[in-house]
């Protein structure tokens, strides 16, 4: 048997060029609208058709579309490659091609005639959601896998995360506040890996497009493989990679190999680097037209025996059929400029690599390439985990074909969550009928991505447009998967095309913070929203443990995962019922409600559930055993904090478990062109292990300076507090930024005032002109009880101040130590005067 495959449905492209069907009248037209360039193609309709296959996918759930008659549609189509024979019945529905070879047609569905979910094949036809064309899709059976089977998948699964599981995707963040991110809040919550991904987006040189109203995709058109793109440099690229490691995240990199920037473009990338993609020269790398394929190279007849082996056929038309250059990953050169790429990727430190869009690639070709580039850093094999756009099973790429190249993305997950969100009675099938794919420790779980949300309805996922649904949905995948699960962060856009926030010279906008640690000025964040980061405490404590006591109905659904944690959500305004935890008798702290509410287990492991879904939808306990044996108070579980995941009632602020916003002011008349710093730690004469080394010194604190981004007025604060990641006693650290060629001398401060007038203007400040602020979060762990000293340095350092008790909030904390330094409190607003004893401290 001959896999059967039809060129003319697949005029699908990268969501740019996504395509949108809609029955527009009675009359046989079809509007086929690309989001990025519109095009007219003609349709045909026939009639009296003798025998009516079976439908292939709803219209009006999928399309958008206005159900008519029983006619055949047909697209005509320039290109003659590929076709099935005449009357073929393909499975998925009847699909005929004139003697001339170049119409064919697709039924329409009957009204009111029920409709199945969109296989694999007609999802991927809608929305060709790739970063390249799909043209055509193969509609039978696999009948080959290729030789790729004596991979073994564990070599390439080794996240290296002590067996933390939660991912974040930082979807187009800047580099360093993707290293922010990493050492105040990915980092102490447990997180494993950030992936740059479309997030903090693949690293490679791109196209560049200079306008203050950009797009997300231009980043996915390689132009070099030189690391400089709109994230940022490679210098900066290998700080964030080396501070994110630092903080205990490895960064995951998401790689395009598969195509080069779409034919017409050309000019220069984001790194500088000229490219013509129309001639196919990209000196960059380099690559000519040698490297990439065309259609001379595709078979003609239509005859393979197998779906995967029809891939290499599909996607080598892209030059002829949809423009994009398709690299020809079987040349011995273009497997040798990938490799080199990923090499460096792997020296400069990440752990591994997302195979942007793997399914347009053989499993045979990624193998190779696998198999060619070196070892991490500490010696083990990187990770690799393949985006392979299976929505179903039933397409003709499937995910099973990958997974022994490492991690596979569960895209079919993301259908079913979605589904059982909006109707509960539905998350039976998630143990009653299980779909075979969903639920391998090898694929990697979510509820969105970036491509998800920009098809969201077509194709009906849940986003961060469904905040509550989707914190849900969220909250349920971190309780019941068994495998990664990444978290989507995201920034807010009206049009699916639209890029990130930019400033107003089109570079890339930094994420901004409010003061409860929420983002805004466009970011969203969703991994930073309450219900989403309480729950991957959950996830990494119940990670590998058994799924039991499952529980399900119209309106709830609860389980237990072994003896270490519950989870129940509801979708009823109000529930109330008794379930079985799985847990020991006792009571325990529900960690999703900062312990207001409270889980009161019997002997025999039920518990009387009483949720609101408009309030409280989700409950989570947290249980951490020592050898399964518990140790009880009359009042609650008590859990011993070496025994403990998490501690569960102190999990609720956004703001990070150690870190706590601290400012300090100084008060000092300076001249234009003088700047303030600030030095400080812990005194070296009390405690061991202090060197001049930031990163190793036990006297040196860690420390992130807040981002102000008010303007030019701060630009000089805004570049030297990049990199500086400790409050120490030596300057410059060896990854601080520079303004212009002008080194750090310290922590920066800026110049501010109380005057709402002045370009120097900050909120905090009720004191006067002429206060020197820094506005930092500190680690208050590595202070002496709370406190630490500090001098300000200015040409040279300031004159001793032989520190005293000060006045306000804080004048009742008694110093554990006498110094000739200030001395601040963690977690306070600390005034101090230059060269003075006197200070002031309040509260927040």
């Amino acid at each position: 048997m001959f896999c059967k495959f039809v060129y003319g449905l697949g005029l699908g492209m990268v969501l740019k060029n996504t395509m949108v069907l809609r029955w527009v009248d009675k009359k046989d037209v079809i509007v086929l609208t690309t989001i990025h360039k519109p095009q007219v193609v003609t349709v045909k309709t026939q009639t009296n058709v003798k025998k009516k296959p079976p439908p292939i996918f709803d219209h009006n759930r999928y399309m958008g579309g206005v159900d008519h008659s029983d006619q055949m549609v047909a697209y005509n189509t320039s290109m003659k490659a590929c076709f099935p024979p005449r009357d073929t019945h393909l499975g998925a529905g009847s699909l005929s091609v004139p003697k001339g070879g170049d119409l064919v047609t697709m039924p329409k569905p009957r009204r009111n005639e029920e409709q199945p979910p969109p296989t694999g094949a007609a999802i991927m036809f809608l929305t060709a959601y790739l970063d390249m064309t799909i043209p055509f899709f193969c509609l039978c059976p696999v009948l080959s896998t290729l030789a790729v089977a004596s991979i073994k998948a564990d070599l390439y699964t080794d996240l290296r995360c002590d067996g933390r599981q939660v991912l974040v995707e930082l979807f187009q963040w800047k580099w360093e506040d993707v290293a922010r991110e990493c050492e105040v809040f990915l980092g102490p919550r447990g997180v494993c890996a950030v992936q740059a991904r479309h997030i903090v987006s693949p690293p490679s040189e791109h196209v560049y497009i200079e306008d203050t109203r950009q797009t997300w995709w231009h980043r996915y058109q390689p132009v070099s493989y030189i690391l400089n793109s709109q994230s940022g440099s490679e210098e900066e690229f290998r700080v964030m990679v080396e501070r994110c490691t630092k903080a205990g995240v490895r960064v995951i990199p998401e790689v395009v190999l598969n195509n080069m920037a779409e034919q017409g473009l050309h000019g220069t990338g984001s790194a500088g680097t000229s490219y013509n993609s129309d001639n196919l020269d990209f000196p960059g790398v380099p690559y000519d037209y040698h490297d990439f394929h065309n259609n001379n190279m595709c078979s003609t007849d239509g005859n393979y025996t197998s779906a995967l082996q029809a891939i290499s056929t599909y996607t080598c038309l892209y030059y002829a059929f949809a423009g994009l250059t398709d690299l020809n990953q079987t040349a011995q050169h273009v497997r040798e400029r990938i490799t080199a790429y990923l090499d460096h990727l792997l020296d400069v430190g990440v752990r591994g690599f997302v195979i942007n869009a793997a399914s347009l690639m053989l499993p045979s070709d990624l193998a190779a390439l696998q198999g060619s580039v070196k070892n991490s850093s500490d010696g083990t094999r990187p990770v690799f985990a393949m985006d392979v756009y299976d929505f179903d099973g039933n397409g003709p790429i499937k995910a099973e074909e990958y997974s022994k190249l490492g991690y596979v993305a569960d895209f079919q997950y993301s259908l079913k969550i979605a589904e059982g969100l909006r109707n509960f009675k539905k998350f039976s099938e998630f143990v009653d009928a299980p779909y075979e794919w969903t639920g391998s420790d090898k694929t990697v779980a979510f509820v969105d991505n970036h491509l998800l949300q920009r098809l969201s309805p077509l194709v009906p996922s849940l986003t961060f447009k469904q905040p509550r649904e989707f914190s849900m949905a969220t909250a349920f995948t971190l309780a019941f998967t068994n495998g990664p699960v990444r978290l989507m962060s995201s920034y807010d856009f009206d049009d699916p095309e639209l890029g990130p926030p930019v400033t107003l010279n089109s570079s890339l906008a930094s994420v901004e913070y409010t003061d409860n640690g929420t983002c805004s000025g466009g970011w969203i964040c969703e991994h930073k929203w309450p219900l989403v980061s309480k729950m991957a405490a959950f996830r990494n404590a119940v990670a590998h443990k058994d799924l039991n006591h499952w529980t399900s109905s119209e309106d709830l659904v609860a389980f237990s995962r072994g003896r270490v944690g519950f989870f129940a959500m509801t979708s009823a305004s109000n529930f109330s019922g008794r379930v079985n935890t799985g847990l020991a008798a006792g009571t325990y702290c529900d960690i999703l409600s900062d312990c207001s509410r409270q889980i009161v287990v019997k002997e025999d492991g039920s518990t009387q559930l009483d949720m609101r879904g408009d309030a409280n939808p989700v409950t989570a306990v947290i249980a951490k055993p020592k050898d399964d044996n518990y140790e009880h108070s009359s009042s609650r579980t008590r859990l011993r904090e070496s025994e403990t995941v998490i501690g569960a009632c102190h999990f609720a602020d956004v703001p990070d478990i150690n870190y706590q916003r601290t400012l300090i002011f100084i008060e000092k008349v300076t001249k234009p062109g003088e700047y303030v710093f600030f030095r400080g730690g812990l005194d070296h004469g009390r405690l061991r292990g202090c060197t001049t080394d930031a990163d190793t010194s036990k006297c040196a604190i860690p420390v992130y300076v807040r981002n102000i981004n008010k303007g030019d007025f701060f630009s000089s604060y805004e570049a030297w507090r990049a990199g500086d990641a400790h409050l120490d006693w030596y300057g410059a650290e060896r990854l601080q930024g520079s303004f212009g060629n002008v080194r750090s001398l310290g922590t920066p401060a800026v110049w501010t005032s109380n005057d709402p007038s002045s370009p120097g203007y900050h909120p905090l400040n009720v004191y006067g002109s002429h206060y020197w602020l820094v506005d930092m979060d500190v680690d208050c762990t590595k202070t002496e009880n709370g406190f630490f000293e500090l001098k300000a340095y200015l040409n040279g350092w300031e004159p001793d101040a032989q520190s005293k008790p000060c006045t306000g909030d804080g004048s009742g904390d008694a110093m554990p130590f006498t110094s000739s330094n200030h001395v601040a409190i963690c977690g306070r607003i600390n005034v101090f005067h230059w060269g003075q004893s006197r200070c002031e401290r309040t509260r927040f």
